[in-house]
């Protein structure tokens, strides 16, 4: 199967981000957030906003790669190289 035929309910990165940041958030942080002090609040709302920004990061990349525009980064072809 080339990129180009995936099925189109693929999860984009933002996706993926956004659900494990609300689960974290839900299981992890909501539970404890009587614990924590203001500087750990704050220290995991970065951390959030950094984790955002590398989804949305990701899926433009993974829409450059889908659309041909990749081939700055090897393209399509090589997508899942190291």
């Amino acid at each position: 199967m080339h990129l180009n035929d995936q099925p189109e309910n693929i999860i984009s990165a933002s996706e993926i981000t956004e659900q494990a940041m609300s689960a974290l958030y839900s299981v992890v942080i909501e539970p404890m957030e009587s614990n924590l002090e203001q500087e750990d609040l704050d220290l995991i709302g970065v951390i959030g906003l950094a984790l955002k920004i590398v989804g949305e990061k990701a899926t433009l990349y993974e829409e450059m790669a889908q659309n041909g525009h990749g081939s700055n980064y090897g393209g399509s072809q090589n997508f899942s190289r190291n």
